[in-house]
C-alpha cells in the first residue's frame, strides 16, 4: 500500500476570512480533511469545500487532560495517512503556534517516511499586534504561555513588552467546556509580576475577534485589579514596557554607531 501525505494548515482566528488561498487549495484537494476550529462558520466552510471532512473536537472530554486529547488527534491523523490518504489537517490560528498535535504529527510522519508539511497561517499574535497598534521591534517583546511562565520562572526584561498567552487557564491542564475559574492561580501570577512592575501598572486583556462583524476584546486594567476581570481560555495578557532601555555606549562604539558628539546614530 502506498503511503499518504499530511499537510497541516491554519484557518486563522477570524472565521473564514483569514484562511489563505494556499490553505483553501489544500483543503479542497485533500482525500480527507480533519479539522479543529473554534467557530461553527469555519467548520461549515471546510465541510462545504471538501465533503470528506471530520472534526477532531470529539477527542476533547470534560476533565480529560488536554495532552491525552491531543495524542488521540495525532493517532487519528496518522492512521489516515498510513492508509494512503492525502490528508489535510486544519487548525484554527497558525497551525504551529500553541498547537501541540501539529508538531507531533509532523514528527511522527517523518519518522514513518510519510511526506508532511506545515503551511503558515494568521496567528493570534498577528491579530494582537494589529488590533493594539503595536510594533514588537520598537521596544522588544517577550512571549510566554502563562503556565510555563510561572512554573519555569522565565526571565524577561520589563523594559520590553510582555505577552502571556492562555492566562485564563493557568495551572489547569484539563479540558473544561464550561469555562475555567482560576482566581487562586491568577493571584499567583500577580505575585510573580509585582516583583517587576508596580501594582498600578497598566495591562491589557486581549481576545481577538472570532467573526468579521465583531470587535476584539481590548480591556484595560491595572495589575492589582486583574483578578476581578473575567479571563477565559482565549484571554491574552499584554503588559506594557516599564520604560525605554538605554543603549550601551560601549557597544555602540564597537559597532561604529556612535556619532562624533558621542550620541548614538539610531
Amino acid at each position: 500500500m502506498s503511503k499518504g501525505s499530511v499537510t497541516i494548515v491554519g484557518t486563522g482566528i477570524k472565521a473564514v476570512s483569514q484562511i489563505t488561498l494556499e490553505a483553501a487549495r489544500y483543503i479542497e484537494q485533500a482525500d480527507l480533511v480533519l479539522y479543529l476550529v473554534a467557530d461553527p462558520l469555519s467548520a461549515e466552510w471546510i465541510c462545504q469545500t471538501n465533503s470528506n471532512a471530520a472534526s477532531l473536537q470529539k477527542h476533547y472530554k470534560e476533565g480529560r487532560p488536554r495532552l491525552a486529547s491531543y495524542q488521540a488527534m495525532v493517532d487519528e491523523v496518522m492512521q489516515a495517512a498510513t492508509s494512503g490518504a492525502k490528508v489535510c489537517v486544519a487548525f484554527y490560528g497558525h497551525p504551529g503556534i500553541f498547537v501541540y498535535p501539529s508538531h507531533e504529527i509532523i514528527r511522527r510522519a517523518k519518522e514513518d517516511g510519510i511526506a508532511a508539511q506545515m503551511l503558515a497561517g494568521i496567528s493570534a499574535d498577528a491579530c494582537l499586534f494589529a488590533d493594539l497598534g503595536l510594533d514588537p521591534a520598537r521596544y522588544g517583546c517577550a512571549s510566554f504561555e502563562a503556565t510555563d511562565f510561572l512554573i519555569h520562572e522565565r526571565i524577561f526584561d520589563s523594559r520590553s513588552a510582555l505577552i502571556l498567552w492562555q492566562v485564563g487557564v493557568i495551572g489547569d491542564l484539563t479540558f473544561k467546556g464550561g469555562g475555567y475559574n482560576n482566581s487562586t492561580n491568577i493571584a499567583a501570577l500577580i505575585t510573580r509580576l509585582k516583583l517587576h512592575y508596580p501594582l498600578d501598572h497598566p495591562v491589557i486583556i486581549y481576545e481577538a475577534a472570532q467573526y468579521p462583524i465583531c470587535d476584539p476584546r481590548i480591556e484595560h486594567a491595572q495589575l492589582d485589579g486583574l483578578i476581578s476581570h473575567k479571563l477565559t481560555a482565549i484571554s491574552t495578557l499584554y503588559i506594557r514596557p516599564t520604560g525605554r532601555a538605554v543603549a550601551s555606549r560601549t557597544v555602540l562604539k564597537q559597532l561604529g554607531m556612535e556619532s562624533r558628539d558621542g550620541s548614538p546614530n539610531i
